[in-house]
């Protein structure tokens, strides 16, 4: 089974995709907004991290982003968001090895945002 860390600043989203991901078999663990994610991070270890960059609190989306890649280059990321695009790659470049999926989506959507981002060498 596959440990999958969901950050994102509000519950009812961040409810709906730990259980989506729970049903297709995934060991899922929520937090609620980056300081709660970073916590995650130190203290277990991910095949997987769903987060939303539009994150507020602390340091916010795209600063967890950057730790997560200090700390393992290779792990999957799907970046989510509520805005209208996602082209915060082009702020970022550095961020490049990373799937994006925009809210609101469906749970198919997810699914292979999932695979891809596991079975690509991202």
């Amino acid at each position: 089974m596959s440990r999958v860390l969901v950050v994102d600043g509000q519950n009812n989203p961040r409810s709906i995709l730990a259980m989506v991901l729970r049903i297709k078999g995934f060991e899922v663990v929520e937090a609620e907004g980056s300081p709660g994610g970073a916590h995650e991070l130190y203290d277990s270890n991910f095949d997987l991290v769903v987060i939303d960059i539009g994150l507020q609190d602390g340091m916010g989306g795209i600063e967890l982003i950057r730790v997560l890649r200090d700390r393992d280059p290779r792990l999957p990321i799907i970046a989510i968001s509520g805005v209208a695009t996602l082209d915060f790659l082009t702020r970022y470049p550095e961020l490049t090895n990373l799937i994006r999926l925009s809210k609101p989506f469906r749970p198919t959507e997810l699914m292979l945002a999932v695979d891809e981002a596991t079975q690509s060498n991202l």
